[in-house]
């Protein structure tokens, strides 16, 4: 690594996660130097001693990117003078600032570390401005003594901030007494860590805090459970801790109990741990969808039948029966949930349903993320809006706006897609819903379940005390789909019979080496298509793979697909990750993000970047979105994206690889998930034995919740 040494001239750019571009002056270089990294609380005037390598950015020039640094306060009266005027300390500006220098002089820092009551005899200054330079100097000096205690122990400077916040002043002796409790109340601080901070400070392998963070860390870290049998935590926790003793484990387990840490129930006699918000969304959940269930309706739908009638000869649709009868049940019933595959009607029925209601009732009509909102959007001609959007969300407090105090005042919610919606978010939905509405919900339960804990919709569809309908039959236009045939054969546990006829609209071709897939399908995707479909392959085409990384991931085939279809753009800009940005690329969005309008799972093009404002823009639906540099973060080339993260998504012609190195990702509601992404046109690449492994693999549906079990035990004692 290589080091330098200078004085900080400018702070350029400062994000609140700590990232910052400075300008530093050096005794070896003529001009100033630009370094960037996690850089915590500079100010100007300071020298800063940073290690780290050389870059060279393609819109900055050179610039050093820190690793490590160390700063040193200035010693000279002008240096000092400076360091103050910058803001460091506040009660002191540009005036004061001069008056305190021109008073101690090169003496400055040490009274103030010192002896800050001599600043009553600089002419000026007021009790009230005292005080407040001392309160600052006090949190100053925290905030020093906390850098240089992570700085011992190898920890990042960019957690500074949020200790700060959480902790206060005591940060340090707060860390010092309980370094677990870091990973209990700051977010990204895990338990690894805080487990590694405690090695370094001596704590004792069977510390009581080491073992409740660690119950902890082993129920939060459940793959999409909301709950754990007992001997598998106590196992789960023996080894993340090393422990053999599993009786001082259950022990800390049923203190955490009593201290309603965690919650204990018993499912068909086997005893589970949940930790207590997760439990008391589940039976949130429960009491919600009770007092929803059992609410009086404001104002019943009349004349269903004739009006049904009238807008299936308005719409040119003619129902059968069984969408007759669903559709009054979901019409007339407080609560109504309806699931079913490809090509049974649930968009029919959708649109149907929302029909009904538009001239009678305020509608209200939701998607778990922004990409299946505009598809409902598209599929019923009225607006839709995400349940964070609807709920008015805020990131910043992590607080919604419409809850239990103040809900919504729709009388019909829709929320389609429900399969993706998790145990949380269900929960402060239902709490948002008023009791006069009425609450339906649609999805594919086949599908993926949700990222966050919990199978919401199949535990809603499993209780026999709720209103439900079942679509089975699969109607004649999407009866010569394969991609709807071979759907429910994957459904249903049956291997496809792919024919690789041109009636077909579904292929299963067979390739082994990983490269060669990869390259195969990058020429299906940028010539083959496009020049027997006349389709543009960035529009029109999605690859759609098992996993992120791996050399048939997410990163290769992005790499791969950049340079085939946009080598001829010029880079406008290297994000910090290393990623080139190059005009008309295609990017996702990955988070929701409601001051810009873009949600998670977006797709949009890079459309410019204007290098005096750092700022890049992305189009998306003819609308432009700036992104600053710290930003960044928020996208990822798009040309394939995962899986999991095109859930609630479509796009005319898929192409999905499938191989054995996805082999731990590989399972039945993934494939089918994949499968059904496609309109058009679906292509698997890949190895037999992966596609069978992955029709075999009911890993996936398989969670432990408590959801089913508080609503049959709800509904016998009711």
């Amino acid at each position: 690594m290589d080091q330098i040494t200078g004085v900080i001239e400018r702070i350029t750019y400062q994000h609140d996660n700590g990232f910052t571009v400075a300008k530093i002056q050096t005794e070896t270089h003529a001009k100033p130097i630009a370094i960037t990294g996690h850089l915590g609380d500079i100010h100007v005037g300071q020298s800063i001693t940073c290690t780290g390598h050389w870059e060279t950015n393609a819109n900055y020039g050179q610039q050093f990117t820190v690793q490590t640094h160390t700063v040193q306060p200035p010693t000279t009266a002008s240096g000092i003078e400076r360091y103050l005027r910058s803001g460091a300390i506040k009660g002191i500006g540009p005036v004061y600032a001069k008056k305190i220098v021109d008073h101690f002089g090169e003496e400055t820092l040490r009274i103030l570390d010192t002896d800050s009551t001599q600043l009553h005899a600089v002419p000026g200054l007021g009790k009230k401005r005292i005080a407040l330079i001392q309160e600052s100097l006090r949190n100053s000096q925290a905030n020093r003594n906390l850098l240089l205690f992570l700085s011992d122990h190898q920890l990042s400077h960019t957690w500074a901030t949020k200790i700060q916040e959480q902790y206060g002043s005591n940060s340090l002796s707060v860390i010092q007494n309980n370094p677990y409790i870091l990973a209990k109340d700051i977010s990204g601080i895990g338990f690894k860590t805080a487990d590694q901070l405690a090695h370094r400070l001596g704590i004792r392998h069977d510390d009581p805090n080491r073992i409740d963070v660690g119950i902890l860390h082993c129920l939060e870290t459940l793959s999409g459970h909301t709950c754990c049998p007992l001997d598998t935590l106590v196992k789960n926790t023996a080894t993340v801790l090393n422990l053999a003793d599993y009786a001082v484990i259950q022990h800390r387990i049923h203190a955490l109990i009593d201290q309603e840490t965690l919650y204990a129930s018993s499912i068909e006699g086997t005893p589970m741990i949940w930790t207590r918000p997760l439990a008391m969304a589940e039976w949130g959940i429960t009491n919600e969808l009770r007092r929803i269930q059992h609410a009086q309706v404001r104002a019943p739908l009349t004349d269903i039948i004739e009006n049904l009638a009238q807008l299936e000869r308005r719409v040119g649709l003619t129902l059968d029966p069984a969408q007759k009868q669903a559709i009054c049940q979901a019409v007339t019933q407080p609560f109504h949930a309806i699931t079913g595959g490809p090509g049974t009607g649930k968009s029919t029925l959708t649109r149907m349903i929302t029909g009904l209601f538009y001239n009678q009732k305020s509608l209200l009509l939701l998607a778990p993320t922004g990409r299946a909102a505009k598809r409902l959007s598209q599929a019923t001609q009225l607006v839709a809006k995400t349940i964070h959007s609807a709920l008015s969300y805020d990131f910043a407090t992590g607080e919604f706006s419409y809850n239990k105090k103040r809900p919504l005042t729709h009388d019909v919610v829709v929320v389609d897609e429900a399969s993706m919606i998790d145990t949380r978010l269900f929960h402060q939905l239902l709490m948002a819903i008023p009791s006069h509405a009425q609450l339906i919900l649609i999805g594919d339960v086949d599908q993926l379940p949700s990222i966050g804990p919990g199978t919401v919709l199949q535990d809603i569809l499993n209780s026999p005390g709720l209103s439900k309908t079942y679509l089975t039959h699969i109607f004649r236009q999407a009866q010569g789909s394969h991609i709807i045939r071979h759907a429910h054969s994957i459904q249903r546990g049956d291997i496809p019979q792919f024919m690789h006829g041109p009636e077909s609209d579904c292929f299963f071709m067979e390739a082994d080496d990983p490269d060669t897939i990869l390259q195969d399908i990058a020429h299906i995707m940028t010539h083959r298509l496009p020049k027997k479909y006349g389709i543009h392959p960035q529009t029109d085409c999605q690859i759609l793979s098992p996993m992120n990384t791996g050399p048939l991931g997410v990163h290769a085939f992005n790499t791969e697909l950049q340079q085939r279809l946009n080598h001829h753009n010029p880079i406008l800009l290297t994000a910090p990750d290393g990623t080139e940005y190059r005009k008309d690329d295609k990017i996702i969005q990955l988070r929701n993000n409601y001051d810009s309008g873009v949600f998670n799972g977006d797709i949009g093009t890079v459309d410019a970047y204007y290098a005096d404002r750092k700022t890049l823009f992305i189009r998306f639906d003819e609308r432009d979105v700036e992104y600053k540099l710290p930003d960044l973060i928020d996208i990822r080339l798009a040309y394939a994206v995962s899986i999991h993260k095109y859930q609630g998504s479509e796009c005319p012609y898929v192409i999905i690889p499938i191989h054995r190195m996805h082999q731990h990702m590989l399972n039945r509601n993934l494939l089918y998930t994949a499968l059904t992404r496609g309109k058009r046109m679906v292509i698997l690449m890949g190895q037999p034995t992966a596609l069978h492994t992955a029709i075999h693999n009911m890993s996936a549906i398989h969670r432990h919740t408590g959801l089913g079990y508080f609503l049959t035990v709800s509904n016998s004692t009711k």
